[in-house]
């Protein structure tokens, strides 16, 4: 469906475009409330359906993720950057269900992926600890819900309409994260 589109777009109006005084409110008020029932279907119903959905749309991103991790540590590249650049909610969507599948519990309780929301994923290297110790590179993912904290009551009175990053995994080893995400 487009309505998680257009949620988006209405949302992202009333942020940086308030000032039109076009009623973007009216749009987004009528808008919401249907994304909140369309939304988690669209992905699935029954958590098996989320799963393979999830699998099926961001799978091989995870892939390439999991392979320039493996590589970072294989190689001693220094700089190792992924980026993956979402222009769909269905691609956040069905990555935060991949993520909370493969860790085993909820990441948030509440739909959560709205206009700027982002996960990260952080590989930090111990150099004082032994090369061969598994405990050498740790991972830690991030996910900001990104607009979802606004007040869409009052938009303009809103500075800092990002959602802090809240840690999903802290401390994992990068054995334990190719472990759980290959």
């Amino acid at each position: 469906s487009k309505v998680p589109e257009i949620t988006d777009c209405a949302r992202y109006d009333l942020l940086h475009h308030n000032w039109l005084r076009v009623d973007f409110k009216e749009v987004f008020d009528v808008a919401w409330p249907l994304s909140l029932w369309v939304v988690p279907q669209e992905h699935g119903v029954a958590v098996e359906d989320k799963q393979r959905i999830a699998q099926d749309v961001v799978g091989s991103l995870v892939d390439k993720l999991v392979s320039d991790l493996r590589q970072m540590r294989e190689k001693r590249q220094l700089q190792t950057v992924s980026r993956f650049y979402f222009t769909s909610e269905t691609q956040l969507t069905c990555l935060h269900n991949f993520i909370e599948w493969k860790l085993g519990n909820s990441i948030v309780p509440e739909r959560s992926e709205e206009y700027i929301s982002h996960f990260i994923f952080k590989l930090y290297e111990d150099s004082q600890v032994p090369i061969s110790s598994k405990d050498r590179f740790t991972v830690e993912i991030f996910h900001s819900a990104g607009s979802n904290a606004v007040n869409m009551e009052d938009p303009g009175s809103n500075q800092n309409f990002v959602q802090m990053l809240k840690p999903i995994v802290q401390n994992l080893t990068l054995d334990e994260f190719l472990n759980i995400f290959s």
